[in-house]
């Protein structure tokens, strides 16, 4: 009679547990190499229907579209209960500049909350002279789990249509695959309102490794392939390496620092350079100016005695042995405008800046790429600096205030990289670019 009522329980807790899994979760749009298309992935606890579907329109009383999409991956850690299975279902034909009204479903019958999103204007031809906006950050956790995140200041910047879209630049949840999962459940749950009202694209940081798997990553986060080269099995490979353009405006890389320090991705770092190379080189600046690369860990930044700021950063400026790889001297041939790193934790930038030295202490048509550290969009701590800041280094916060930056294209020659606050959205620190000449800086 014991081993029946311990049955029952179980089934009992079982059940509710499935039951309350039906809603699909982990609503998040990304964009599609082709500029028409968006990529709407979710989560669903159980796998009992394959009939992925999409209901769209332009206002939330007329979703009068449909397209129907499957479940493109499912995973499993080792030794836990909960399989996640990822549906996948891609718009095409959307208008440029237009806001669409959408939901989901897994089964026809249980649906999401109504979504929405806006899609990109036409900058060449100047369809919206309202600039593009785009907030950068890396190492953000669940506000349940921490004090201060930039969670609500990015929602906030989401409902007033302040952002054209976001990238997360590694570091996630700390970590996804905690407790089987779930603190990646939270945050996903958390920033859902954001990711499924806005562009989020997920790039990939050290925590990520997962015991050098990136089982979560390259699952819940799938649809970011189709800005790299869109093959499943390659980015399974992790090739977590991706770009895209906004023509009028700029050119954006998204690369893995990872591929030079951990040994999980070291394998793809020629593939990853290769394809750097020739996504910069075939850039046409009289079509995107700027070009924006953005990467997880920083490669300048003032910390400690350790390897993050020193030896790990020069490796990604001079390559592995001085000579293989370097990111520095190909941002430097091409004229990369910005790159933006996160991993450590508070917020730095420099002056324009070539081999640890200043070009000039201005950004009047900087001879040189400006680097921006970000790894403070709400991490477990900070990184307390206990060494001299070099010359080249503009500014630091020593508040170590949680935070995110926000770029604004306000024309092909002025760019501002903005400081902003996770408690008030306050600018804590201000950055205008201005670039007249787009282009190598060997010139």
């Amino acid at each position: 009679m014991k081993k029946f009522y311990k049955f029952m329980l179980i089934f009992l807790i079982l059940l509710n547990l499935k039951d309350s899994y039906q809603e699909p979760t982990h609503v998040h749009i990304s964009y599609h190499r082709d500029t028409d298309k968006i990529v709407i992935n979710w989560n669903e606890y159980e796998s009992k229907y394959n009939n992925s579907m999409v209901y769209y329109g332009l206002s939330k009383t007329e979703l009068n579209y449909q397209q129907t999409g499957e479940i493109i991956t499912n995973f499993r850690q080792d030794l836990c209960i909960t399989h996640r299975y990822i549906h996948e279902v891609i718009l095409t034909n959307l208008k440029s500049n237009t806001q669409y009204f959408y939901m989901v479903s897994s089964d026809s019958e249980t649906y999401s909350n109504i979504f929405s999103f806006r899609t990109l204007p036409n900058y060449v031809t100047k369809e919206n002279t309202k600039p593009l906006r785009v907030s950068v950050f890396g190492d953000l956790t669940s506000s349940s789990f921490v004090n201060i995140t930039s969670t609500d200041q990015l929602l906030n910047n989401t409902i007033n249509d302040y952002h054209d879209f976001i990238i997360h630049s590694g570091d996630i949840a700390y970590n996804l695959n905690t407790n089987c999962g779930k603190q990646g459940d939270q945050f996903l749950d958390d920033v859902q309102n954001i990711t499924a009202n806005t562009i989020y694209l997920f790039g990939v940081g050290d925590h990520e490794r997962e015991d050098l798997t990136y089982k979560n990553f390259k699952h819940r986060f799938i649809g970011e392939r189709f800005l790299g080269e869109g093959d499943i099995k390659e980015w399974m490979h992790h090739d977590f390496f991706w770009s895209f353009k906004v023509d009028g405006i700029a050119t954006f890389i998204y690369i893995n620092t990872g591929a030079y320090i951990d040994v999980a991705s070291m394998p793809t770092i020629d593939k990853q350079y290769h394809y750097l190379k020739t996504t910069l080189s075939e850039v046409d600046r009289s079509v995107t100016p700027y070009i924006i690369v953005v990467g997880h860990r920083s490669l300048y930044c003032t910390k400690t005695t350790d390897n993050e700021c020193n030896s790990e950063a020069e490796t990604l400026r001079n390559g592995w042995d001085n000579k293989f790889f370097g990111l520095e001297k190909l941002f430097y041939e091409y004229g990369v405008d910005v790159y933006l790193g996160g991993h450590t934790h508070h917020s730095q930038n420099t002056y324009p800046v070539y081999q640890s030295i200043a070009t000039q202490e201005n950004y009047t048509n900087p001879k040189a790429t400006c680097y921006f550290v970000g790894g403070i969009g709400g991490p477990p701590s900070v990184d307390y600096i206990d060494v001299p800041n070099p010359s080249f280094m503009q500014y630091t916060d020593f508040d170590y205030n949680v935070g995110y930056n926000l770029l604004t294209f306000h024309n092909a020659t002025h760019l501002s990289v903005d400081f902003h606050s996770a408690v008030d959205n306050s600018i804590l620190h201000h950055v205008m670019i201005q670039q007249d000449n787009h282009g190598s800086f060997e010139i």
